[in-house]
């Protein structure tokens, strides 16, 4: 069959209409000679049913265009038929389909194309942009507002967390002020067990670990106004007493008894030692040639009785201590330990270092003492309670020592009933390394 594109027919003598036909030739069935041509016209308003749900759905204008370029319909504005016609040919040309924007009027279009492969005409729909976009101009309006609400709530919630936050800080800043003027009765009750609970439960410790500090520090204090005091009262008048000690020994030597003489002699440096500067450091040099002062005066007292290792490395011997560290424990072993004992007793010092400290050992083979006097003893050393059952001596240096060199420093008792009996005594001090010696 032949199809002719779109031309006006003369109906019932005097109108017109427009329309499109189709030719086809007849032969006969049983000669297959030519017999005529038959004409099929076809009303051009047919398209109109077809075309119009379309535009409803698509809400544009549709054209169709023939393979000779010819109008065959067209729907929507009359005045813009001819302006499609040509934007389509010159789009539509040698391509089979696609789609192409144009401007008509001033208005933008999207127009859509497809050839067909039975006919070769070009169908075509021409939407207005305005109303492809609308909805997503709409969905963007939306989503616009959307966006400010959740932006608002956003907003509202992160200010609502954020003085929830902010507000116990503020609390514990304003507690953190009256501590740094010196007012720690402030305590902090946290609501949460979160970050900001935890770290209001740890300045609550800071606070307790505060006052137990000053606490400490107060007693220490008054312990070592105590210890002052007891220095104080044990010195008093000893200029007298020495001065009393060399005429002694002056009359002594006169009437030619050096027994006496050298008994007063090394009294008077043990009182000498005692009251010049005391509260100045001196080196274990110096603490030793003290206690070997001692030895000589118990010597002639008890001959034969006692007897003094010191085995003190040299490297120790330049080493700052306090004065009077040794002296009174050794005092402690001669009539504590080794004065009850039959036969010769032995004192020894030692020293050793133990990682950043440095310690003495007083041993001596005395009676010794048993666990429980022993436990008693570590006790009241370590704590301070002086007097008693143990004499001040032990107390005083360990008192002194634990007061100068910290907590860490003082005095220890080892001793087993008939085994003797071992006085540590632990101080700070920098010692040069082992292999520099």
């Amino acid at each position: 069959p032949i199809l002719e594109g779109r031309h006006p027919i003369t109906v019932n003598g005097s109108s017109t209409m427009d329309v499109i036909s189709v030719l086809r030739i007849i032969n006969s069935a049983s000669s297959l000679q030519y017999l005529g041509i038959i004409v099929l016209d076809i009303d051009i308003r047919l398209f109109q049913g077809i075309v119009e749900p379309m535009d409803r759905v698509t809400q544009g204008s549709s054209l169709i265009m023939d393979e000779q370029g010819q109008l065959v319909y067209a729907s929507g504005d009359a005045n813009s038929v001819q302006d499609r016609l040509t934007a389509l040919m010159a789009a539509a040309k040698g391509q089979k389909e696609g789609h192409f924007e144009s401007t008509i009027h001033g208005t933008r279009y999207l127009t859509v194309y497809y050839t067909s492969d039975q006919t070769g005409w070009t169908t075509s729909v021409t939407i207005p942009l305005s109303k492809i976009l609308y909805k997503v101009q709409q969905n963007s309006r939306a989503l616009m507002v959307t966006t400010l609400i959740l932006l608002a709530i956003a907003l509202f919630v992160a200010t609502f967390f954020s003085h929830a936050l902010t507000k116990p800080l503020k609390s514990m800043v304003r507690l953190m002020r009256k501590v740094q003027h010196g007012n720690l009765d402030v305590w902090i009750s946290p609501k949460y067990n979160d970050e900001i609970g935890m770290l209001g439960s740890h300045f609550n410790r800071m606070i307790l670990r505060v006052k137990d500090l000053l606490t400490e520090i107060k007693l220490t204090e008054k312990r070592k106004q105590t210890a002052d005091m007891r220095a104080l009262q044990s010195q008093i008048n000893p200029h007298f007493i020495y001065n009393t000690l060399e005429s002694i020994r002056m009359l002594a030597e006169s009437n030619d008894d050096p027994r006496v003489a050298k008994l007063t002699y090394l009294l008077g440096n043990q009182m000498r030692y005692s009251i010049v500067r005391s509260g100045d450091p001196v080196t274990i040099r110096q603490e030793l040639e003290h206690v070997r002062n001692y030895f000589d005066l118990l010597a002639i007292r008890f001959p034969d009785k006692f007897r003094l290792i010191m085995d003190v490395p040299e490297p120790y011997l330049g080493l700052s201590v306090l004065k009077l560290v040794f002296q009174p424990i050794v005092e402690n072993s001669v009539f504590h330990g080794l004065e009850r004992k039959p036969g010769l007793g032995t004192i020894t010092i030692t020293a050793l270092r133990e990682q950043d400290h440095v310690v003495f050992v007083i041993g001596d083979d005395g009676v010794g003492m048993d666990a429980d006097t022993v436990q008693q003893l570590n006790r009241s050393l370590k704590h301070g309670d002086s007097g008693g059952a143990f004499g001040i001596g032990l107390h005083n240096v360990a008192e002194r020592v634990r007061l100068h060199y910290g907590g860490s420093c003082g005095l220890e008792v080892e001793s087993e009933p008939g085994h003797g009996t071992r006085v540590i005594v632990r101080i700070k001090e920098e010692l040069p390394d082992e292999d520099q010696e």
